[in-house]
């Protein structure tokens, strides 16, 4: 293979294809929109005055996600991406609810995507991993958590490499194709223009508590088991 043709842009021809199914992946996770609604603090917030328990107790903790609409984190995202060339070898979201009212929510996946146009089969892996911070208010009456970001929080870490089964030289030949370690943060930056659907900000969720699970409702079903 000669690896020396059109290589001003490599990403153009063999590296898009992924960042297309990977921003598939972001959108279904990080789906911006549903319903805003103003929450005074009487409604929700951390009321420490008295002996009482605390009602938003239950809340205060660390929650993984266990199906995203009666699916696994890991199959949900299979379907978004929704063709045979990427695979989604790993999917996690958690989010950690604080007595304080602040939460963080981190969403890391892994994905590997067959490369096209190579004379023996090369991947593409890349693993993702997204941390945004922001505040939650509980409405008891209502029974709904509101979720909002703090600005300037989203933090987005991703690393690649290049796989090439039993063929060391392709693998070499690929790797200088792509100038993975050179793309990293300009693909960093691309990812944190797009919103991620397994997060929880800028919508209205109906919750339930039983036991360790929580069961939060709004565009989708997210139900979540605390650790």
């Amino acid at each position: 293979m000669d690896s020396s043709t059109d290589t001003n842009r490599p990403l153009a021809h063999y590296w898009h294809p992924c960042i297309l199914c990977v921003f598939l992946i972001l959108l279904g996770i990080f789906g911006c929109g549903g319903d805003e609604m103003d929450i005074s603090d009487d409604e929700g917030g951390v009321d420490t005055s008295g002996d009482e328990v605390n009602p938003l107790a239950i809340f205060f903790g660390t929650w993984t996600l266990i199906t995203a609409d009666d699916k696994t984190h890991k199959a949900d995202l299979q379907q978004i991406v929704g063709n045979k060339r990427t695979e989604v070898l790993t999917a996690e979201s958690m989010v950690d609810l604080a007595s304080d009212g602040s939460m963080v929510q981190i969403i890391s996946f892994t994905i590997r995507l067959l490369i096209d146009n190579s004379p023996g089969p090369v991947y593409v892996k890349a693993r993702v991993r997204s941390t945004l911070k922001g505040y939650y208010v509980v409405s008891i009456p209502n029974s709904t958590v509101t979720c909002t970001p703090v600005n300037d929080n989203l933090n987005i870490k991703a690393t690649y490499s290049v796989e090439a089964p039993k063929n060391p030289e392709l693998k070499r030949q690929w790797e200088g194709i792509l100038e993975l370690v050179e793309y990293e943060k300009e693909i960093e930056a691309d990812f944190e223009e797009v919103p991620i659907s397994v997060e929880l900000y800028r919508k209205i969720h109906t919750f339930n508590v039983k036991g360790d699970l929580l069961t939060l409702t709004s565009d989708r079903e997210f139900i979540y088991k605390k650790r």
